[in-house]
Parts: C-alpha cells; sequence; structure tokens
C-alpha cells in the first residue's frame, strides 16, 4: 500500500506454491474468514486457520481428495452421457398413442363447435323466460347489500311481541327513522 494502490475487502493475493499448485488467498467477508485457494486446472477452496501446520494438513487433504473427486465427476459423466443416448433413442420412438390422441383431439374438435353453436342459438333466438329470470336474479345478487340501521330493531321486536296497535305505530317510526339515517 505504500505505493499507492487500494486493495478492495474481498481482494485475492498469491501467496506461493504448494508441490506444483498455487496457492491463492481471500477474505471473504460475508462468512468473516479467510478462503485458500489450491489452483491447478481448478480451484479447491479451503478455510485458513490461525496454525501453520493445521493449513498445510489441510492442503494435504485438499491435494488427496483431487482423485476421488476426479473419479466422482467421471462417474457422473458417464451417466450424463448414457441418459443422453437413452434420449436420443427415445426421440425417434414413434408415439404409441397418436391415433387415439388424434381421435380424441377430433371429438374434442367437435364438442366445442357443438357448444358454441348452442350457445349463438340463445343469443340470435333470445332467452326463455326461466333463463331471464335466473339473469334476473343474479344482477340482484350481484348489487351490494342494502345496509339497515339497528336502533330501531329493539322498539320494532318489542312492539312485535305485544301486538298493540301502539306497539305497531312504534313499528312504523322505527321505519321512517331508518329512511332517514
Amino acid at each position: 500500500m505504500a505505493n499507492g494502490s487500494k486493495m478492495s475487502i474481498n481482494a485475492s493475493a498469491d501467496v506461493g506454491e504448494y508441490l506444483g499448485f498455487k496457492l491463492n488467498v481471500t477474505f471473504d467477508s460475508f462468512n468473516n474468514k479467510f478462503v485458500m485457494n489450491v489452483k491447478g486446472a481448478m480451484s479447491h477452496p479451503m478455510e485458513v486457520g490461525a496454525d501453520p501446520l493445521g493449513n498445510i494438513t489441510r492442503i494435504n487433504n485438499a491435494l488427496e481428495a483431487m482423485p476421488a473427486q476426479l473419479e466422482e465427476a467421471q462417474t457422473k459423466l458417464s451417466n450424463v452421457e448414457h441418459q443422453l443416448e437413452t434420449a436420443k433413442a427415445e426421440v425417434n420412438k414413434p408415439f404409441a398413442q397418436e391415433a387415439e390422441l388424434s381421435e380424441k383431439l377430433d371429438r374434442l374438435t367437435a364438442l366445442n363447435a357443438l357448444l358454441n353453436m348452442d350457445e349463438k342459438r340463445n343469443d340470435a333466438i333470445g332467452m326463455d323466460e326461466e333463463t331471464q329470470e335466473a339473469e334476473t336474479e343474479r344482477k340482484l345478487a350481484d348489487r351490494p347489500a342494502e345496509r339497515t340501521s339497528l336502533k330501531g330493531k329493539p322498539s320494532e321486536m318489542k312492539a312485535r311481541v305485544s301486538g298493540t296497535t301502539a306497539g305497531r305505530d312504534a313499528v312504523d317510526k322505527a321505519k321512517g327513522k331508518e329512511e332517514v339515517i
């Protein structure tokens, strides 16, 4: 830093070589730790600790794991290549239910045409009375509900129970108040 260069937080630095592999260290600010990459044809990350001998052991373990990782990668590659060959063979096979699918699609098209024809006929001829009643009920159901006032409800209920003419007058007054409110 004496020469005026600036380092960012996640800057990496080459720290040397070990058994022909380049060693590069980066600070992982998210996990707040140093990570060393053992680089050959690929990069193999490992966490760096405070103990130098422990770090050498970690590097050796990373190097020893490479043949197993290579074998695993080769096995996966072999499986993927086999799946590719199987998929290529399946693509060339004819669809077994092609005739049935075609028949069902033709039937679906015919049914859709009949359904559309029935809808057009009702629009052209006009609706019958039952259909008009159902349409009117649907329109009424779509209207917002009217609000009723609860202020006059107790006196209205008392009047109904007593059955007197004075009670009926109270019911009429309560209904008049509801309309004003």
